[in-house]
């Protein structure tokens, strides 16, 4: 196709169409991109806390002690718990809830570096003492410290129904 003056435009439009499609593609391309980077990658870990989860973790006992408070384990267990929190919610970064090959349902918790260091300091100078994990102040793990920890922990709820679990892993993250 020719203009006025005898030039070629058909070629050129042709082109700055192919131009514009691979422009616009690119810019798909790159928005998909950061949605995973700002979305996806980060949650792999597992997902953020919400900022009013009541999640603590404090020292627990099997015989009565002054100032603890009796309390009972999802196994039925009676333990009694200290009243001062040795780490919270403020100290997890991400948590992940999902059931296992068993259908048993599980929180795995990833401190912050405040949150590594407290509950590092806290394992290694309370070996084979419980540690009493709540959620709105109801027990939903009651483990034997037995070595070292360090910047996650796996918590098996197995005891719990999968509705408390549910519930549990829905008050994280409201």
């Amino acid at each position: 196709m020719a203009d006025i003056q005898g030039n070629q435009t058909g070629s050129r439009d042709k082109n700055t169409g192919k131009v514009w499609t691979i422009v616009a593609g690119l810019l798909v391309f790159f928005a998909i991109l950061a949605a995973v980077y700002y979305y996806l990658i980060p949650r792999l870990d597992g997902e953020p806390l919400s900022s009013g989860a009541k999640l603590e973790m404090r020292m627990a006992v099997k015989a009565s002690q002054p100032g603890f408070k009796e309390a009972k384990t999802p196994q039925g267990e009676t333990v009694y718990v200290s009243p001062e929190i040795v780490l919270s919610a403020a100290d997890i970064s991400t948590f992940r809830g999902y059931y296992d090959e068993n259908g048993q349902a599980v929180l795995a918790l990833k401190f912050n570096n405040m949150g590594t260091a407290k509950i590092r300091e806290y394992s290694r100078e309370n070996l084979q003492t419980l540690a009493a994990f709540s959620v709105n102040d109801k027990i939903i793990s009651c483990p034997m410290i037995t070595a070292e920890l360090g910047s996650r922990v796996v918590l098996e709820l197995g005891e719990l129904s999968r509705d408390d679990a549910e519930e549990v892993f829905a008050r994280l993250t409201q």
